[in-house]
């Protein structure tokens, strides 16, 4: 599922083409990296790829605030 508040209220910021994008990903991705079933390859990519989620939806959650806190 695309979040679509971002993109409409920060122009050029989204989640698209990232290996993680949405929060029920995410949790899939930590539950399989924690589980035990993972690789340490496979560990190594799932961290990464949440560590980049991670930072994108913290980085929203800021401009978004900024952008909410102006208009009132």
């Amino acid at each position: 599922m695309e979040k679509e508040v971002l993109p409409a209220l920060i122009r050029g910021m989204s989640y698209q083409g990232m290996r993680v994008s949405e929060g029920t990903e995410a949790c899939l991705a930590w539950q399989e990296m924690i589980g035990g079933n993972a690789n340490a390859a496979r560990r190594v990519t799932l961290r990464a790829a949440l560590r980049k989620y991670c930072q994108q939806d913290t980085l929203a959650m800021a401009k978004l605030l900024e952008v909410l806190n102006a208009t009132s």
